[in-house]
Parts: C-alpha cells; structure tokens; sequence
C-alpha cells in the first residue's frame, strides 16, 4: 500500500454549462483554468454505497443573469474535469441539471443560483422504462440489465459469485437501476453479506462489489486518518495534513431497542411454500451470525467483538440472552416455480439468508459517524479511494495526546467502511474537502 499524496489540490480545469439549445460548440464557462472570470462559487459531488450514479450541487453568483439568458429548463449538461495533482490523469463527470434549487437576488446586479445536478446515465435511467425477462445468478442478470440499457460497464473482478443459484426476473417497467437494486435485495454472499453498486467519482465503470471483498480490501493507505488537535501545529508535514480529522460527528449511535425491534439483534418467521403449503420455522441470532463471520476469517472477533451485549438480562432471568428474544416475527411466503430455477420469491433458504444481509446492514448504519479531511488524499485516480473501501481511523482517548502510547479510542477507531462521500469545492480559495460517512458491522470491545 502507498499512502499517495500531494501538496497540490486537485485542479479543476473545467466547469462549463450546455445545452442542444446553444449556438454549436458553445459552452458557458462557470470556473476553471479556461475562465478568466470565474463565477462557481461552490461544487459538492456525492458518492453513496447505495447509489449508482453521482449526485451534486453548484452555486454559482450570477451577475450576467444566465437564468434568463441561458433558458436553463433542468436539461442542460454541466461538464466537470479535474485533474490529479502529479499527474497528467484527467477525470470528467458530465451532470445534468436536474434542479433550480434557489435563485436569490442579491442586488440589481447580481442573483445567486443554486444547481441540483444529477450524473448523465443516472438522468437518462428516470427516463427508459424496462420490460423484459432475463435469467442467471443475481450479478449475471445485473451485468445484462447494464448491458441492454445503458452505455456503462461494471468494473471487472471486483465481487463474488451470489450464493443463490439461477433465478428468472421479469421486469415490470421498471428503470433499469431499479431492477437492478430490487435484484441486489435477493442476493448474498455464501456468509449473508450483502452487495453494493455504486458509481465513484473516480472511475468511469460502475462498481458492483460484496461487503465480504470490501472486507478483504485493506484501506488504501498505512498512516490512519487520526483526529487529534495537538497535530494541527504550525510545522505539521505534508502527510499530517492530509491525514488529519478536522471535524467529526456522530448523530444516533448504538440504539440496540430499535436493533431489537427491526430484528437484527433475535428474530424468527414462517417461511410458507406457496406451492406445497408447508411451513418452515426459521429462528436467527445475530451473535451466532458474527461468529460465523469470524469462523470464516472475515473478521476477527479476538478484536472485533460484536457489540451485541451478551451479558445483558432482562428482569433478572440469568438464563435468557438479549439474542434469545425474538423481537421481530417474519411470515415469509416462498416458493421454487421451476424445476432448476428459482423465481424472485425465494425459497426459505434465500428469505432467511437476505434476512440476515438486511440485520448487518442495519448493524453498519447504527455503527456510523461522519469525518471531515482534506481532499490531498483523494485526489488520486483510483477506485480504492471511492466509497465501498476500507479506511483506517485513529481516534484518542478523551485527554490524550498523539504522542500518548496505547492511548487509541478503540470503539472509534479502526478499520471503517466508507458509505458516503461529500467533496466540497470551494471554487473561490481552491481548496478540496472530504465529508465521509464511515461505519462497520462490529465494533471493537475491550475486554476487562
């Protein structure tokens, strides 16, 4: 691993606004080094794990009245390219508007104009309804719904083969990123975990992957992003700099009643055959699920623990585990429609299975917090630095110092998974920054 970075931001080397409507090869230029008179005010691009396409916003001060001038109707493109600091590697995303969110005047002369922007092939999938059958494992039918409907491609090697078998789906006029996230829900790891698609701002392919790969991929870096204010000295390095946590924020954290009540902590249902009529009773424990997790060396839980508190009683009963409880009844209903084929209802084997993927789901989001760090560290083009990656996050005890030895906060420390990205422009200083989402499955648990 190399922890890749530069003294330089990422240099925006073109924002510009058309449209079909222009006079041929006309652009109007908002920032970047073709400017001479920048008017961006401000970009934000969004990654997120669940989403397979970017999405973004832009103020621009408006003293050319370009709402007017420009006809902006929601369907004009917006071109970002940027570059990578030390290197010649360009990156473009092509947006389009999909909102006026606010237009404000500021005086006679000047308005400002917020834009919601939404990524090209992401606009364009609103548009095309689908209806047609398609056949194979969950990823196979992915890559053909891709394949037919748009003009993206899946980056190769990067997910494992679903343990469900061949299934039919017929699409019922649907988007094509919609039947493809409705056949991500009935898809799982041969361990439970589930599958993420997403697009990154790093990349031109889409990314489909497992949490087990995401779990196998060490984060991109050695030296862990660490928040701690004796780092912020007048002499800091490069490296410090960029590895620095300058805000962090958490909202609800381990809120194990609604765990509980969503079934991710103990549960059980029927799982009904519809064409047989038997019922098959189906009990599942999380804290079983996490030791098979770390039975199978996708984590450890020697450091890991689940954070499922196995001590815990309830009314002073010595012998009842907060697991024991079936806090959510499921009735499933279920059935296998062909002889070597399933249909998109499951069987009880897969019902019980995307249950379980749905509880460490569940269990990733109350786990999670948000990071503010300098973009110097993703400004590289490469996709392990793009949501669905691993990230190493130092965070010290409450009175310590960076120079204090052993003094780590291990419950929000670690290994973390990124969910959701925010990088912000700021097209005025020129300066990048990153908001990231993190969160994990277990957390680590001290053992006294």
């Amino acid at each position: 691993m190399s922890d890749i970075v530069s003294a330089e931001q990422i240099q925006i080397i073109e924002i510009s606004i058309s449209s079909e409507r222009f006079q041929s090869d006309k652009k109007l230029f908002v920032s970047g080094i073709e400017n001479d008179a920048s008017v961006g005010v401000e970009l934000e691009i969004y990654e997120n794990i669940y989403m397979p396409y970017l999405t973004g916003r832009i103020l621009i001060q408006d003293d050319n009245d370009i709402y007017r001038v420009a006809e902006i109707k929601g369907t004009e493109r917006v071109t970002v390219r940027f570059k990578s600091p030390g290197t010649d590697a360009e990156l473009e995303k092509v947006f389009i508007i999909s909102t006026v969110e606010r237009n404000i005047k500021v005086n006679d002369q000047m308005s400002q104009l917020l834009l919601e922007l939404t990524e090209d092939h992401g606009y364009f999938n609103e548009l095309q309804l689908v209806n047609k059958s398609y056949s194979g494992t969950g990823t196979k039918i992915i890559e053909k719904i891709l394949q037919d409907n748009t003009n993206k491609s899946i980056k190769p090697n990067y997910f494992k083969t679903p343990s469900q078998r061949s299934m039919r789906y017929i699409i019922p006029w649907q988007t094509a990123y919609t039947a493809i996230t409705t056949v991500l829900n009935f898809i799982t790891t041969q361990n439970s975990l589930p599958y993420f698609f997403f697009s990154s701002l790093t990349s031109d392919d889409l990314v489909l992957t497992d949490m087990e790969s995401i779990l196998e991929r060490e984060p991109f870096h050695t030296r862990p992003f660490t928040y701690s204010i004796g780092q912020l000295s007048k002499n800091r390095t490069l490296e410090e700099e960029a590895f620095n946590i300058t805000n962090m924020e958490a909202g609800q954290l381990n809120d194990t009643l609604s765990l509980a009540k969503m079934g991710a902590i103990g549960a059980s249902f029927n799982s009904v055959d519809t064409l047989s009529g038997s019922e098959v009773p189906i009990r599942i424990d999380m804290n079983q699920e996490f030791l098979k997790l770390s039975d199978a060396a996708i984590i450890s839980l020697s450091q890991d623990r689940s954070y499922i508190d196995d001590r815990f009683r309830i009314d002073g009963n010595q012998e009842d585990q907060i697991t024991d409880f079936n806090s959510k009844q499921y009735s499933v209903m279920s059935h296998t429609p062909y002889d070597n084929i399933n249909g998109l209802i499951p069987d009880y084997r897969t019902s019980r299975d995307v249950t379980i993927k749905n509880n460490f789901l569940k269990h990733l989001v109350d786990n999670s917090f948000n990071i503010t760090v300098p973009g110097l560290a993703f400004a590289v083009k490469n996709t392990n630095r793009s949501v669905g990656h691993q990230i190493k996050i130092n965070v010290l005890k409450e009175g310590s110092s960076i120079h204090d030895a052993g003094q780590v906060d291990e419950r929000r420390s670690g290994n973390f998974i990124m969910m959701a990205k925010k990088h912000v422009f700021n097209l005025i200083e020129d300066t990048h920054n990153v908001v990231i989402k993190v969160g994990r499955i277990t957390e680590p648990r001290r053992i006294d």
